[in-house]
């Protein structure tokens, strides 16, 4: 029983550290979150590097930085500790969700050593790879068993959840194509089907709302 309630506390900071970490994560795009910045580019141009192009931005305030700091060092610990105490390290590696807990803390430590070490590293771009830290969510199943029955419930209706997949597709296909050949026989100077695939686009949002 006490092991049982420590490792309920530990599961609870680790869903704590979690709903943190993607709550830091999606409040830092806010405007009123971000500080304003001017970003001065660099423009090489028939072989001379010219100071060019000056443009206002925007970066996340520190406080978000630190607070991805906080997160990334229990999640770096929480796995150093899981892998020692795992009975089978190849069973760890292979894993899914540890792969995704390994590469999304490892992200967090390749964004901040690329943006040291390169001061021209494009911040959106690397604002954008760290969206992979999201993935985390997918560890909830590891502490709720709902999530887990959830899980094995999808694995073992697989061939019958592709052959809805199979049916739904078929259907989009088949209106697809009748609602472009209908509006084609009419003379309708505001058709806006003016080929299949935009009728595919009609018929997955006519069918799956």
């Amino acid at each position: 029983i006490i092991h049982e309630s420590r490792f309920q506390i530990i599961a609870g900071i680790s869903v704590w550290f979690i709903f943190v970490s993607i709550l830091s994560f999606c409040l830092k795009t806010h405007p009123s979150f971000r500080i304003p910045v001017i970003e001065t580019t660099n423009v090489t141009y028939h072989g001379r590097s010219i100071v060019g192009v000056s443009r206002q931005t925007t970066e996340p305030h520190v406080a978000f930085g630190q607070v991805e700091l906080i997160c990334n060092i229990w999640f770096t610990l929480e796995i150093i500790i899981r892998f020692i105490f795992c009975p089978s390290k190849w069973g760890f590696l292979k894993s899914p969700l540890n792969n995704i807990d390994l590469v999304a803390t490892l992200s967090f430590y390749a964004d901040a050593i690329f943006i040291r070490l390169l001061e021209d590293a494009p911040k959106d771009v690397v604002e954008f790879l760290s969206m992979i830290r999201i993935f985390r969510l997918f560890k909830l199943t590891q502490h709720h068993r709902g999530l887990q029955i959830l899980i094995h419930t999808f694995r073992a209706s697989a061939k019958e959840l592709i052959l809805l997949v199979f049916f739904l597709i078929l259907g989009i296909v088949i209106f697809a194509a009748l609602v472009y050949y209908a509006e084609k026989m009419e003379v309708n100077p505001d058709n806006q089907f003016q080929s299949i695939p935009l009728g595919l686009w009609w018929a997955i949002c006519t069918m799956t709302t």
